[in-house]
């Protein structure tokens, strides 16, 4: 019999999710698409429901061996009950449908948020650089925390159900060809550049990620469930190998963080001048992750990154 190798992704029809369809299929995998839009992918078995559906979610998840879980608003918009409402009951409803119909592996899009950057209430001083996973978490706002939340919600149910799960911590996704990039681009030699939502680039910590490394990292994610088992839960950050930022590393670090926190890897700063401070070490020697592209890049298709 051959292995069920069904990847259920809820949130498809978004930007990043129209491009994890394309890897997942061209890897071989069967996709089923959750989103309260249909999608036009051939091939593709799309469900148009609302992850607030619970009896959706369950007859969605039935049958598929992995999720991916995307469908979220994702970033803090003032609407605490709305962002409780899609990014904690959505996700759970989506999680435990999945581990009620026996799903082996369930792919989460946590962030750096979970870390206390991105409008920080505070500022934010980590004990050491760069920020890796046995950083602690930081629940400062609500999106953040009902991100780590959902990455409890992981834990548990991988141990109650035996349900691997991996938590991806995505640095903020940059497309080429959106206002953001844009504004990354144009600014990329003021480390003081203050977007239009009033966050600035030393709250940012000159992180990011290309959003096609962000499909390539769900893509392995999904194939590290399938060649490992019982491992639980494990968290992985996903971010660019440098920093968005025409300076140097250490010089960013000696301006805005004067009191210097422990620096781990010194030497790697010096052989690569813009090294990131956002740490993806764990997922380049667990996952095989490689990050291709920098703020540098232009890569073509832009349009299929919008909603």
């Amino acid at each position: 019999m051959t292995a069920n190798r069904t990847v259920l992704i809820t949130g498809g029809c978004g930007g990043i999710g129209r491009e994890v369809t394309r890897q997942l299929q061209a890897d071989g995998r069967a996709v089923r698409v959750v989103d309260i839009v249909a999608g036009e992918a051939p091939g593709v078995d799309y469900v148009v429901a609302d992850i607030n559906d619970y009896e959706a979610m369950d007859r969605a998840t039935k049958e598929v061996a992995h999720v991916i879980h995307l469908a979220a608003i994702p970033w803090e918009t003032g609407d605490a009950r709305g962002l409780f409402r899609a990014n904690m009951q959505g996700t759970f409803n989506v999680m435990n449908a999945a581990a009620e119909n026996g799903v082996r592996g369930f792919v989460f899009a946590s962030t750096v948020a979970t870390y206390g950057l991105l409008h920080p209430s505070q500022p934010y001083h980590p004990e050491y650089f760069p920020v890796d996973e046995r950083s602690p978490l930081i629940p400062d706002g609500n999106y953040a925390n009902m991100k780590i939340l959902a990455e409890q919600f992981q834990i548990s149910y991988a141990r109650k159900y035996g349900m691997d799960s991996i938590a991806l911590r995505l640095a903020t996704v940059m497309t080429p060809g959106t206002d953001q990039w844009r504004q990354v681009h144009d600014n990329i030699g003021d480390p003081e550049h203050v977007f239009v939502d009033g966050m600035t680039m030393r709250e940012f910590m000159w992180q990011y990620v290309h959003v096609y490394d962000v499909v390539q990292a769900f893509g392995l994610a999904i194939r590290y469930l399938e060649e490992h088992r019982g491992f639980g839960f494990e968290a992985f950050n996903i971010g660019a190998e440098d920093v968005a930022s025409s300076i140097p590393t250490l010089e960013l670090l000696r301006r805005y963080f004067p009191e210097l926190p422990v620096l781990r890897h010194p030497v790697r700063f010096v052989e690569h001048s813009h090294a990131t401070l956002y740490g993806i070490d764990k997922a380049v020697t667990e996952l095989g992750y490689r990050p291709r592209y920098t703020w540098r890049d232009q890569v073509p298709r832009t349009e299929e990154v919008a909603r």
